[in-house]
């Protein structure tokens, strides 16, 4: 089997993502060609990698060029037949789409990672980019979709017999490391989507009434100064830090000695259909969080039993907050344990056996 993998993601950088686990699981099922778009000033640059198992073919692109249905079928030139292309999202589905018009692709499925138009924030733009999407899906011969509420949302309009559920997910479950620190964590994009302004509002709060814990913020975005000066203004300065990025697997670590996991995102378009990584990631190692209770992650809380789902409220999510740091040794293993088990069902193995059993399938048909 010929499989090739089309995403948007930068496969060269540390920070894991869907992608790459993906790209992990398929170079052992086949053979697994890469192709990831990156923007560059050198339009149509081609930059390729032997990673051992399988090769990623990076091609630089600008903004504009991304709604040029032809711009990467022109660029990568295939000469091979795969027999699976996936393509995350809809500008790797362009190209999806174009090679199983031209006969280069037996199947082609589409992984709808997020609700992309939600990122652009122009009209023109977003309805560009949501006929683009739907278009891509409506071709593709399976959709998989991270989340429960995304696929709803898709099977209102789609036909919902080629929409399957593969969430995002962890590698593994990790061993209590005994004793944490007093950290109140938060990774990812620092992004107005991120909620970490009203995070950091609420902590200032936190820090009146609780003298120990730090909040340590993981991650790069647009957002790293205001973020940053808004610590400052606060006076909060010695208990809140960005730390920028680290590799993933430092920040595994730090899960597992930390006490509480936070993602408030703010509750709008943009996060409406997610399933962070994150949240599963923290639940692996044991983390009790706060999330705000909206899409997936209220349920994901409310199922797992390990943290707190809120509004997005400074006193609330302050007073859950509070709450988490206050509990007993006791509780919070109870919590902690109960996330591990409810993450099992979320390993990355598992889920892209269950996708690639239903490939299969397809195929043979």
């Amino acid at each position: 089997m010929k499989y090739l993998l089309v995403t948007f993601i930068d496969m060269e950088k540390p920070l894991r993502q869907r992608p790459h686990y993906l790209a992990d699981y398929l170079k052992n099922e086949g053979l697994l060609h890469v192709l990831s778009i990156k923007y560059g000033r050198q339009v149509g640059h081609r930059e390729i990698v032997d990673r051992g198992d399988y090769i990623n073919t990076i091609i630089e692109c600008r903004f504009t060029d991304l709604f040029n249905e032809n711009f990467l079928y022109e660029q990568f030139r295939p000469d091979n037949f795969y027999d699976v292309v996936i393509c995350e999202g809809p500008w790797a589905g362009y190209l999806g789409m174009k090679l199983k018009d031209k006969g280069r692709a037996g199947l082609y499925v589409y992984e709808d990672i997020d609700y992309f138009p939600a990122f652009f924030q122009y009209d023109f733009v977003y309805e560009t980019v949501r006929g683009m999407e739907d278009r891509c899906m409506a071709k593709a011969d399976l959709i998989f979709t991270v989340s429960k509420t995304l696929k709803q949302f898709r099977d209102g309009y789609l036909d919902s017999s080629k929409i399957f559920i593969s969430p995002n997910g962890i590698d593994k479950i990790y061993a209590s490391q005994g004793v944490r620190e007093d950290n109140i964590i938060y990774a990812g994009t620092l992004d107005e989507w991120s909620g970490i302004d009203m995070v950091i509002k609420a902590y200032a709060k936190v820090t009146e009434s609780e003298g120990n814990s730090k909040f340590l913020i993981y991650g790069g975005g647009k957002m790293v100064n205001e973020y940053r000066n808004l610590i400052n203004r606060l006076n909060i300065a010695d208990r809140a830090f960005i730390m920028g990025m680290i590799p993933h697997r430092t920040l595994i670590d730090i899960y597992n000695r930390s006490l509480i996991g936070v993602c408030v995102l703010k509750p709008i378009e943009v996060v409406r259909y997610c399933f962070p990584i994150k949240l599963i990631e923290y639940m692996a190692s044991g983390l009790p969080s706060v999330v705000t209770g909206y899409g997936d992650m209220d349920e994901i809380i409310n199922e797992s039993g390990c943290g707190i789902s809120v509004d997005y409220e400074e006193d609330e999510i302050a007073d859950a907050l509070l709450h988490l740091i206050g509990m007993g040794m006791e509780e919070r293993e109870k919590m902690a344990d109960r996330g591990r088990e409810y993450a099992k069902d979320f390993q990355w193995k598992d889920i892209f056996k269950d996708e690639l059993d239903i490939i299969k399938a397809r195929l043979s048909e």
